[in-house]
């Protein structure tokens, strides 16, 4: 085992976060150190090795505080097994009793000891903290430094869920609109601004890895994928520990917790910043019963303040399932469905009226007279977008649930239907039997099947035909059952040679994942074939061609299945593939979708209330294919209920959703804050100035885009974190970083520049400095350039940089403490600054009374700054809060929690404002007269 120096009761401060105040080690592992900063009510967990930490000491003559507050001076220092204890005239002092807010030893004490840097250095710490300071008060924080192009309702979406005091949310998209996208913006910006430290994400086994890649590639935040072996493994090194509690942010299968419930209590044991559950809509409840995935989200969600629900079919499984998940976000909420169904009987009469309002139309007298008849709606002298603003607020499951639609949302491809009758040209009697008891096990009519025989099947024969009329094409296959994508590889290698990869639930994920990438590559695989896990999550969009080779009898699962190819950003129209058996099962449905549902071709609407309505009547008929006549007359009913309710959605609810799960005005300003910064050439800057004062010169290779050599960056990573160790190519153009799966988008946000920019902010490079001003004229005096930064010391999940983000104050003062207010020219710097500093009366009071009278100047600018921040929290907050209450006599749907929250934030914000401080970050000493004077 590896020594480290690391012990409990010792003070230590963080080298990228000084704000945090001192931290104190309460406990230490072989792997693990833990770390408390009273000051801010933070623990933070490292590993000994390469952990940012400084270790904080003070010498005999030093003079420090209490935890009360009081000074103390050391005489000496008492060293025990590595804990200090300081001796005084007063008694003695252990380091754990130091004030939480002693500063270490800092830019003074280097100045004084005569260790000074280039004035360079010192400028690029002034240019990084102004810079940084402009972003932390960006509306764009936290939202820049996704690899992701700047789609409006994505935008929306994640901003107005940042903005809630406690997000509880269902993230309900149709297929293809970028669910886990605006997730991973929601983490993304939580996880910046401190509101989102220990993080779990619960998703379907086969999409673990997929998210863990996602997480990574797009927006850099290292998942840590738990599964039973991993929780193993971290119990043999520690038995007593909790294994969830290890790390921050975990990424686990839901399934992995239902089949290990002790994993499931342990998880639950563990406090979570922020829950998310993907492909939600497998939470169900029938008959007030709940299923064991809902049981186990249902408990964590209890005691969670955040928590993210994504599923684009929220009524896939009916509406019981559906209150159920809502109840999930807002419990108090969501209990009475004959209130929740009258309430919904509403919004067919309000949805014209929103729509001509978003369309800038002044409503109609009859219009008015509906709005004024609701409880604090206010029409006189608004504008329709202000009407608009505060209908759609009292709208209830506008508050949980987002919706964007396909109908909405410009970029979607056109869909193709081609349905292909065939017979069998052999054992007819036989397939036809296969056939029918395929369709029986799919409907669970009968058990399932373990084995099959697709080996004659007339449409794997047409699938080989089809391969070999499109030569080049990729063909994307989904059944229903891992046993069903077996038999057709195996039907298929009979009959065709072109290359086939396969992607079920029987495979691990990296064997799945492997499958994909092979399919996904160029002169790979030309056929995947997919259980229906398939279905959930993955993006084919470079496919363009989806054979279905059977059919669902859930339409929103079909939905899902075509989602896969039909996506923002496919380039061309998707050929949909429906090969059926005529007589059979497959016959029935094939025009049960197309020409019942119009399903192939469009986004089905109120199909779970169609099938409510003829499911039954729909197996019935399947089970008899050979009566036509009923199954066509079933087909014309469905069409025409299909019609009704799509005409009672789009004038209804999901209308009123949609606009208020998109504001084009809310998505293009932050859009515009992002692109402002993207352009902004000063990050790209910082990052080649800093990375050069380590000897590191990245090579150009195009525009703004460059070569981090891994080589050069292996001497350094060290030192300096976030350096790849492999070499990696960058750019800080946004569009050339999504052409290019290799190219790293390089912004504010990646680790690179939180890396470096880190280590030059706590580290002590530039933070002290000596220059001569040379003059001829025999006078001589001294400046003290000084750069201090306020700051408040409060918990991350307060957010306190909205409204006072750390702000760098730089003054300059003559030997007589007077603010002076001159360009200062180029230093001459290669002259040691010990001859002036050797006096006694230099270091003991010249050069401590400029620095007291520096500090009074700063003093006053940070009492402005102080006061016009904590107005405008003020004024923010109150406003919110004001709004949140006059909306609850309105809408039942605002949570008691929002308002709790915000009014505890908003007076812990303004002690934590009120009692920002000033840090000392840098300074410099300026000799104006006769360099050889010294």
């Amino acid at each position: 085992m590896a020594s480290h120096p690391y012990k409990e009761r010792q003070r230590w401060a963080s080298t990228p976060e000084p704000e945090l105040g001192l931290g104190t080690i309460v406990q230490v592992s072989d792997d693990r150190i833990h770390v408390l900063y009273p000051a801010t009510g933070e623990l933070r967990m490292y590993s000994p090795e390469g952990a940012p930490l400084r270790r904080v000491s003070f010498e005999p003559g030093d003079d420090v505080l209490d935890h009360d507050g009081k000074k103390f001076h050391i005489e000496s220092v008492r060293d025990e097994d590595g804990v200090l204890t300081y001796v005084g005239k007063d008694g003695e002092l252990p380091e754990a009793s130091l004030n939480d807010h002693i500063q270490a030893s800092g830019p003074m004490d280097r100045l004084l000891g005569g260790h000074v840097d280039e004035g360079y250095a010192f400028q690029l710490r002034h240019e990084l903290l102004e810079y940084l300071h402009g972003i932390r008060k960006s509306p764009a924080k936290g939202f820049v430094g996704g690899r992701i192009d700047l789609i409006p309702h994505q935008l929306h979406v994640a901003k107005e869920v940042c903005r809630r005091m406690a997000p509880r949310v269902m993230l309900s998209d149709e297929v293809g609109l970028g669910k886990t996208i605006e997730a991973c913006l929601i983490l993304h910006r939580l996880h910046l601004s401190g509101r989102a430290q220990r993080v779990l994400i619960l998703v379907p086994d086969s999409l673990v890895h997929q998210w863990f890649v996602e997480m990574l590639r797009k927006f850099n935040l290292w998942m840590h994928i738990y599964d039973l072996e991993r929780c193993e493994s971290l119990e043999d090194s520690a038995p007593d520990n909790n294994p969830f509690l290890d790390e921050q942010w975990i990424l686990c299968s839901l399934d992995f917790l239902i089949q290990h419930p002790d994993r499931a209590k342990q998880a639950m044991d563990a406090t979570w910043d922020l829950l998310v559950v993907d492909e939600a809509h497998h939470l169900t409840c029938e008959d007030g019963d709940t299923n064991p995935a809902y049981g186990i989200v249902e408990n964590l969600a209890r005691q969670t303040e955040g928590l993210l629900l994504l599923t684009a079919t929220p009524e896939q499984l009916g509406f019981e399932s559906h209150i159920a998940r809502l109840r999930l976000l807002d419990p108090e909420r969501y209990e009475d469905l004959d209130s929740l169904n009258e309430q919904a009987s509403h919004y067919a009469e309000l949805a014209p009226i929103a729509t001509s309002l978003g369309e800038g139309i002044p409503p109609s007298p009859e219009q008015i007279e509906v709005l004024t008849k609701l409880p604090g709606m206010h029409i006189e002298g608004q504008s329709p977008a202000e009407i608009l603003s505060d209908l759609l607020d009292r709208h209830g499951p506008g508050r949980v649930i987002f919706r964007n639609t396909r109908a909405s949302i410009p970029g979607f491809p056109g869909r193709k239907a081609k349905l292909i009758p065939l017979r069998p040209d052999r054992d007819e009697d036989e397939i036809y039997l296969r056939t029918s008891r395929e369709f029986e096990a799919d409907a669970g009519l009968i058990p399932h099947l373990e084995a099959m025989d697709l080996s004659r099947d007339p449409r794997a024969t047409w699938i080989a035909k089809w391969l070999e009329d499109n030569p080049g094409a990729k063909l994307l296959i989904i059944c229903t059952t891992k046993e069903k994508a077996l038999a057709l590889e195996e039907a298929l290698r009979q009959v065709t040679s072109a290359r086939c990869s396969i992607f079920h639930e029987g495979l691990t994920l990296v064997q799945r994942d492997r499958n994909a990438a092979w399919f996904a590559e160029e002169d790979g695989a030309r056929i995947l074939i997919c259980s229906e896990i398939g279905s959930e999550g993955r993006n084919f969009q470079f496919v363009h061609h989806l054979l279905l080779f059977d059919l669902p009898l859930n339409p929103e699962l079909l939905e899902q299945r075509i989602g896969r190819l039909d996506r923002i950003g496919q380039k061309s129209t998707i050929q949909i593939l429906v090969p059926y058996l005529r007589d059979s099962a497959g016959e029935v449905l094939a025009h049960w979708y197309h020409h019942g549902l119009n399903a192939f071709e469009d986004h089905v609407h109120g199909g779970i209330e169609i099938m409510q309505k003829f499911g039954k009547r729909l197996v019935k008929v399947c089970l008899d294919p050979e009566d036509t006549i009923e199954w066509r007359e079933l087909i014309d009913h469905a069409a025409t209920a299909r019609k009704a309710i799509a005409h009672e959605l789009e004038i209804g609810r999901d209308r009123l959703l949609e606009l208020n799960s998109h504001n084009p005005d809310s998505a293009e300003e932050l859009s515009e804050s992002i692109r402002n910064i993207d352009k902004d050439p000063r990050a790209e800057q910082l990052l080649l100035d800093i990375l050069d004062l380590h000897g590191i010169n990245p090579e150009e290779i195009g525009d703004r885009t460059y070569l981090f050599d891994s080589r050069k960056m292996a001497e350094n990573e060290k030192h300096l974190p976030g350096l790849p160790d492999q070499d990696r190519i960058g750019t800080f153009d946004r569009r050339h970083a999504l052409g290019r799966e290799d190219i790293d988008l390089l912004t504010v946000d990646h680790p690179i520049f939180t890396g470096v920019s880190d280590w030059l902010l706590g580290g002590e490079l530039g933070n002290s400095s000596f220059g001569v001003w040379p003059v001829t004229d025999g006078q001589t005096s001294l400046m003290l350039e000084v750069l201090y930064v306020l700051e408040t010391q409060a918990p991350p999940h307060l957010h306190a940089d909205r409204f006072l983000p750390h702000a760098p104050i730089l003054l300059l003062v003559n030997q007589q403490g007077e603010r002076i207010d001159i360009e200062i020219p180029k230093l001459k710097e290669n002259v040691p600054p010990h001859r002036l500093l050797d006096a006694p009366s230099m270091r003991q009071k010249i050069l401590p009374f400029m620095e007291k009278k520096a500090r009074a100047h700063a003093q006053k600018k940070a009492q402005v700054l102080i006061a016009e921040a904590s107005r405008d929290m003020g004024k923010r907050l109150q406003a919110e809060i004001d709004r949140l209450l006059a909306l609850q006599e309105v809408n039942h749907h605002i949570r008691a929690d929002e308002i709790r929250l915000a009014r505890e934030q908003k007076e812990q914000l303004s002690s934590a404002i009120e009692e920002a401080t000033l840090r000392l970050d840098a300074v410099r000493l300026i000799y104006k007269g006769s360099p050889e004077m010294l």
